[in-house]
């Protein structure tokens, strides 16, 4: 790659700077996203979409979000799956899953796949697998395969058995007349990959509009004359002793970065999300400092996405707030890899 900047540059094309950069980025570009290969099953698909799962809010909103990230790169078609179930909703209340889809509205102007065929069925496991037309042979075929054993299953350990040789032609071939949908659990493997990539402006600001197309309400307690922190402090279902290393950090993990922060801005004041009792919180408290304990979820989420500064933990809740947010980011490290131009929070 760089032996092709380099014969450029000798040979004096005239190029203003920033085409010449223009072309760098692209190449740049071209050549992180080339670097892996994407299965044919997946290239050949016209539609992507992801595999219901129960899972938190954070989490099944950024499996979407990744979906749609792949898709637009790829000039594929995003088929959007609702929010059916949700982990965490704690009051039981049923409406919970449809009441956030239409608050986030991440599925508008997608469309799902009843609009594509009304006969899908599933064929697959609880990582990745299709959803194949009854009106198609391989369609009938493995539906009577499925009736009659266990294989095509989904099962809790991420396994189901592969399609074979014979069964993969067949897709393919069926695709034109009768196209499937790719579905996997979430396409991390990918846009981690390359996330400046996927996540690029024209995505980001194409999921903005998406979360910005329903009302939302301005964050009441939010000032104009300070510089209002959002800090996400993720306890609850994590702690120590319970997903400690992977999930939870201490308290000095955002004690430390808020007081970096002070020194920064005069007029700075911190507003501190998360789950407990405010006994567990005896550290965070001060005259700049604000606790947001066990608050609705919709107010939480928007705060987050709309606070001039966002401090993220190891939560794809914050991680999918950042993605959205127009703020500046300190970023937790966590397994989804940070945007070039957030900040990483050094240990």
């Amino acid at each position: 790659m760089l032996h092709i900047v380099s014969r450029i540059m000798k040979k004096n094309y005239s190029l203003s700077r920033a085409y010449f950069y223009f072309i760098l980025l692209g190449i740049l570009s071209f050549s992180t996203l080339s670097s892996y290969v994407i299965p044919e099953d997946l290239q050949a698909a016209k539609y992507v979409t992801v595999i219901e799962k129960n899972d938190g809010f954070g989490s099944q909103l950024y499996r979407r979000m990744s979906a749609i990230a792949f898709a637009k790169v790829h000039n594929k078609t995003y088929i959007h799956l609702p929010f059916t179930t949700l982990q965490h909703n704690y009051d039981n209340d049923i409406n919970l899953p449809s009441k956030l889809e239409s608050f986030v509205n991440i599925g508008m102007g997608s469309l799902l796949k009843e609009d594509i065929d009304k006969d899908f069925n599933y064929f697959g496991g609880s990582f990745y697998g299709y959803y194949i037309s009854l009106a198609t042979d391989l369609g009938c075929k493995l539906k009577e395969k499925q009736d009659n054993t266990k294989i095509y299953e989904r099962d809790r350990h991420h396994h189901f058995e592969n399609l074979t040789k014979e069964d993969l032609n067949l897709l393919l071939s069926e695709n034109l007349n009768h196209p499937y949908i790719y579905a996997r659990e979430d396409y991390r493997y990918y846009v981690d990959k390359d996330i400046d990539a996927y996540y690029n402006k024209d995505v980001r600001d194409y999921l903005k509009k998406k979360y910005y197309s329903t009302e939302k309400n301005i964050i009441p307690y939010f000032r104009n004359d300070v510089v209002n922190v959002a800090v996400h402090v993720r306890r609850g279902d994590v702690g120590i002793g319970r997903n400690c290393s992977a999930r939870w950090s201490c308290d000095e993990h955002y004690l430390s970065i808020m007081n970096e922060i002070r020194k920064k801005y005069s007029n700075v004041f911190f507003h501190v999300y998360s789950e407990g009792g405010e006994q567990e919180f005896v550290k965070f408290k001060s005259r700049d400092t604000l606790l947001h304990l066990n608050e609705d979820i919709k107010m939480t989420f928007h705060a987050l996405v709309t606070a001039d500064i966002l401090i993220t933990s190891k939560s794809a809740f914050s991680f999918s707030a950042a993605l959205l947010s127009d703020g500046i980011i300190y970023y937790t490290k966590f397994w989804y890899p940070k945007l070039r131009h957030w900040n990483a929070i050094e240990k």
